[in-house]
């Protein structure tokens, strides 16, 4: 908000200008003089902010939650199609910003003059009630924090409050990291063989996925020509890498049957977040089929731990290990790939799998 000074009795005025702070002087001693310019200042910041933000006027004029989500989705798909944020960030808020809206509904919050921070500390409660775990609900009081600042960065409105309330980390429920799932043998088995039954999309990402144990964006890229039936290998493409990985005879089987498109591709292109939610939806599937089985949390990465685990119960070498996974770093397969148990096993990925599916016998046996 503009502001007037008085440095040896003659008077500056100090306001934002193209969104920069500027202090001039009036070059009068006269205060009435002085008032104007600072009346004529504000109209002028009324004015810009009206036409910014038409849902925000004045600071005494209660600000609708419903009208600032929109505005606030709005600015978000400008940012978009001027490509300062990317596709997924756009659609969390999307899909995330009714969810926020709901919860201050159930709150009887409808005006952003009510939020504080017990409103905050309600809100998180209320969250936790929900089927929502912790990390998702620091996502939610993140977003909000977003939106907030998103309303309160024009000082008519920010004058009414100290500070966000929704950026106190106090506030927000601390996150439990929740043991990631491996597949154990059993269902590694089952999902190898449910795959063939689904759709092309799902059988391709499912079977190359326990395979090699490579991400789901690696294998979406994958092209006929990065395929070499003479030497059983394929070219995959890692974070800012490409790799040639070794695949045994079942696998280059299966590449060899499998109809290329057109356009070289295995599959049709879709995005990442659509490929981890079509295999989520199929071991969704299978826990219906399966009760008892395939945990909460299991998707398309948790070949990537199978893999990594049955490496582990091979007893092959740290970095070998980190080398067929594709893992720049030790420390990073060492703390998210560790299994107590020990087994000696082959000495390559194809072949610590294979005795890894295969100890489903040998556990049915023993018992």
């Amino acid at each position: 908000m503009a502001t007037i000074s008085n440095r040896n009795g003659i008077y500056y005025l100090n306001e934002k200008v193209s969104g920069k702070w500027t202090c001039r002087s009036l070059h009068t001693k006269d205060p009435a003089i002085a008032k104007a310019s600072l009346a004529a200042a504000l109209k002028r910041e009324s004015l810009y902010l009206s036409r910014r933000k038409p849902h925000i006027r004045q600071a005494e004029v209660a600000v609708s939650l419903e009208d600032l989500a929109k505005s606030f989705i709005n600015q978000a798909h400008q940012n978009l199609a001027l490509n300062q944020i990317r596709l997924p960030t756009y659609e969390n808020v999307v899909h995330r910003t009714p969810i926020i809206l709901q919860i201050l509904r159930d709150l009887g919050v409808v005006i952003l003059q009510e939020v504080s921070r017990a409103t905050v500390r309600q809100f998180v409660t209320k969250a936790l009630e929900h089927p929502y775990k912790p990390t998702t609900v620091n996502q939610l009081c993140a977003l909000a924090s977003q939106m907030w600042e998103f309303a309160l960065e024009d000082d008519n409105v920010a004058e009414h409050y100290d500070k966000n309330p929704w950026s106190g980390k106090k506030l927000r429920p601390k996150a439990t990291s929740d043991a990631k799932p491996a597949l154990t043998p059993e269902e590694y088995v089952i999902a190898k063989e449910e795959c063939h039954g689904r759709q092309p999309e799902v059988r391709f990402l499912v079977f190359l996925g326990a395979k090699t144990g490579r991400r789901i964006s690696s294998i979406l890229r994958l092209k006929e020509s990065d395929f070499c039936a003479e030497t059983k290998t394929l070219q995959m493409y890692g974070k800012n890498k490409t790799e040639l990985v070794e695949i045994d005879d079942e696998l280059c089987q299966f590449l060899l049957d499998w109809p290329v498109r057109e356009d070289g591709y295995y599959i049709r292109q879709i995005t990442q977040p659509q490929a981890s939610a079509r295999v989520g939806e199929f071991f969704k599937r299978l826990r219906k089929l399966h009760p008892g089985k395939f945990r909460k949390g299991v998707s398309h990465h948790s070949f990537r731990r199978t893999a990594g685990t049955a490496l582990r119960v091979a007893r092959v070498e740290g970095r070998v290990a980190a080398d067929a996974l594709g893992h720049s770093s030790l420390h990073i397969h060492e703390k998210h790939y560790v299994d107590e148990r020990a087994r000696r096993t082959g000495s390559t990925l194809s072949d610590a799998l294979k005795v890894y599916e295969n100890s489903t016998m040998d556990d049915r046996r023993s018992a």
